[in-house]
């Protein structure tokens, strides 16, 4: 039976309207998400990008990157940040027009408030105006209510959480009875007394450079004190523990069987029982 025009119409409405609800599966987590979304709703991932490409991006240049996802590239030199007129156009009230500099050079970056309003603080800390403070991988940076994730490529800046002149080289640490097994291979990373960093670079001290979900600095599991936590760094991909999305920068303990996720890796926690010491005296 033929349609006349205002039914093809309509049919090719509908047609056109069943093909734009079709939903996105994320590459990463193959979550279904509804259509329009930018971002997978539950691992974060850029669902109009490709794992490869991320990695080509991420290892090339340094960057900020926010809590939504947003990137702010570093260029060579100095890269002003503000408000308006800037490098780094940062467009929010809390923000100075002319709020601070980075500098990104000689293998190293630095930022410096410019004598701003609002203030910079590097992980909590405020910054005193005009004296340049280095900044490591990892790194929280914020520009007045602003608060931007530091990526840098590997061999650039200090490791997090080392302070400016300190070694490189470490002492050994002690040995625990923690491990991290994986599911798949049986392999065991044993966990030294001490904080563990995991994530696709080599610097890291668990380092899995051949998967691209994982982010440079991706994760770090620390032991002390017998009890073994677990902290996702503001990862891209994000850290799952027991099938549970963990927020960025917060610390969970670990028991023995727990399931890790990163990227590709399922790590299963194994804490052995510590045996005590016969008493000699008796």
């Amino acid at each position: 039976m033929a349609l006349g025009a205002e039914g093809e119409a309509l049919a090719f409405a509908a047609g056109n309207r069943t093909q734009m609800a079709v939903s996105s599966e994320c590459p990463v987590c193959h979550t279904s998400n509804p259509p329009g979304e930018i971002y997978c709703g539950d691992c974060g991932f850029l669902l109009a990008s490709t794992p490869g490409a991320v990695l080509e991006a991420e290892d090339a240049q340094p960057r900020l990157v926010a809590a939504d996802g947003r990137e702010f590239a570093l260029n060579p030199g100095r890269n002003r940040v503000g408000r308006i007129d800037a490098d780094l156009l940062v467009a929010d009230p809390s923000v100075s027009r002319t709020h601070a500099a980075i500098t990104f050079e000689g293998g190293h970056c630095r930022v410096e408030d410019l004598g701003s309003t609002n203030g910079t603080r590097v992980n909590g800390q405020r910054l005193t105006p005009n004296v340049p403070r280095d900044l490591a991988d990892g790194d929280e940076v914020a520009f007045g209510a602003v608060t931007l994730r530091v990526v840098l490529p590997e061999g650039v800046g200090l490791e997090a959480g080392q302070s400016e002149g300190e070694s490189e080289a470490a002492p050994a640490a002690a040995a625990s009875p923690a491990y991290l097994v994986a599911e798949e291979s049986g392999t065991e990373y044993p966990l030294p007394v001490g904080t563990t960093t995991i994530g696709r670079r080599s610097a890291n001290t668990l380092a899995f450079p051949g998967d691209p979900y994982l982010s440079g600095r991706h994760a770090e599991v620390r032991f002390e004190d017998m009890v073994l936590t677990f902290m996702d760094l503001g990862s891209t991909n994000g850290s799952f523990l027991n099938e549970e999305r963990v927020p960025p920068h917060e610390v969970r303990t670990l028991s023995d069987g727990d399931l890790l996720v990163l990227g590709q890796q399922r790590l299963r926690v194994r804490l052995e029982p510590v045996i005590e010491a016969p008493d000699d005296r008796c």
